[in-house]
């Protein structure tokens, strides 16, 4: 995907100089040279619509654009002046770099999972080992990704650490944050070390979500609760930031139930052989605890 965003980029500055060339300076539209190159950028430009619209199929500025970059490319693949040709080679690059940053934001809200590098074992209070693995690859899509999040639940969360790649929800959890721990690890995780469903929650609880399928896609740790029944839950939200926020105000699912242990905290036996986590600087002024009056949804 970096290399496709990098081919557009390309594609639509040389598309936007040759425009601008063409438009200032007629006469290069005498040289075959110069034609041809207006075809084959103007051509570029119509492909790359084509892959985004029909490979990727959830392009929307495609749709909007392309009946516009089609008859650009008409315009310039066909003998008509040099007044006509620049405006179109501009149009076409100009539409090239929209796409570029649509494209840019979509790859922003699709994260794939991180990979494995390291996998280690945890050990729950049975004995039975839990797989986690530890990932500190760059990813350059994290901050915007968060951004999208927190405007999405604007007054509704409060960060507490930004991004990390470093340890997931379930590693926050049950790892003191050191690592990831795959959700299919967590039942055994709250069976073995003695946790019981409860229905009122306390500060300290596990609250865990469960997808349509009953099966375990988050998990978080009560950090408020009072006497109106107000309920405050923080939580790492994959690889982004580690929130603060209601139970029901997080993108995994309405479905979620709080579990609760005799044991002094989560944190699995073995977790501490790994490596700590250096947390980063939180970005600017979190919101007012205010925003989680019972009146804001």
């Amino acid at each position: 995907m970096h290399t496709l965003l990098l081919v557009t980029a390309g594609l639509a500055a040389a598309t936007l100089v040759a425009g601008v060339g063409q438009w200032l300076w007629p006469r290069l539209s005498g040289t075959a040279a110069w034609a041809g190159l207006c075809v084959g950028l103007s051509s570029a430009c119509v492909l790359v619509w084509v892959y985004y619209f029909v490979t990727l199929n959830r392009a929307f500025l495609p749709v909007v654009v392309g009946p516009l970059a089609a008859v650009c490319w008409l315009a310039v693949a066909t003998r008509l002046g040099a007044v006509v040709r620049g405006p179109a080679l501009v149009t076409l690059g100009t539409a090239a770099g929209l796409s570029l940053l649509w494209q840019a934001d979509h790859a922003a809200t699709t994260l794939a999972p991180p990979p494995l590098p390291r996998q280690d074992l945890l050990v729950t209070d049975a004995g039975n080992p839990v797989l986690c693995f530890v990932t500190a690859e760059p990813n350059p899509w994290i901050e915007l990704a968060a951004r999208r999040s927190e405007r999405e639940f604007s007054g509704r969360l409060l960060p507490v650490a930004s991004p990390h790649v470093s340890y997931s929800c379930h590693g926050w959890t049950f790892a003191d944050g050191r690592c990831h721990i795959p959700s299919d690890e967590v039942e055994k995780i709250l069976h073995d070390n003695g946790y019981r469903r409860v229905e009122q929650p306390r500060v300290g609880d596990v609250i865990v979500y469960l997808d349509e399928q009953h099966r375990i896609i988050h998990s978080g740790v009560v950090r408020f609760r009072d006497k109106s029944g107000l309920v405050l839950v923080e939580s790492k939200w994959d690889l982004l930031g580690r929130y603060l926020h209601r139970p029901e105000n997080q993108p995994y699912s309405s479905r979620f139930a709080y579990y609760r242990s005799p044991r002094p905290n989560h944190t699995l036996r073995g977790t501490e052989r790994l490596p700590r986590r250096d947390d980063l600087p939180l970005r600017g002024i979190p919101p007012p605890l205010r925003s989680f009056s019972r009146k804001e949804n």
